[in-house]
């Protein structure tokens, strides 16, 4: 079995497709790579079963993922080019987030809560 993993942005909210009459939570996640200057993107799509259709509202735009599932590639040929374009969807068995950013600073903000431990003089060890 081929199994690959990413991490990355879904640049739109998931939308439940039928597949074989299952329901799959269908997204794309944008994986960006930083090459010196410049900013290489890669677009992945993604197919996680949601049976229970509990996890398709959570799957947001702006929302970062973790997802590692076996990989299927095709090409598609541009109309615009008349050349193959790559295609690579991940059929994930492992979802995790990472959250949006800027929900999680907005929590903390409005809780007062942060993620670093406080520390006083009185607890240094010299």
């Amino acid at each position: 079995m081929i199994k690959t993993s990413a991490i990355g942005t879904l640049g739109k909210n998931a939308e439940i497709k039928n597949i074989g009459g299952k329901p799959y939570a269908s997204f794309s996640i944008a994986i960006n790579e930083k090459r010196k200057e410049e900013t290489k993107t890669t677009w992945v799509n993604c197919m996680k079963m949601d049976e229970s259709g509990r996890l398709t509202p959570y799957l947001l735009k702006g929302t970062k993922v973790y997802v590692s599932g076996k990989p299927t590639i095709s090409a598609y040929v541009s109309q615009k080019t008349n050349t193959p374009i790559p295609d690579m969807t991940i059929w994930v068995n492992e979802l995790e987030f990472f959250g949006n950013a800027k929900e999680e600073v907005a929590k903390q903000q409005s809780t007062g809560i942060n993620n670093f431990p406080s520390q006083q003089d009185d607890d240094l060890p010299f």
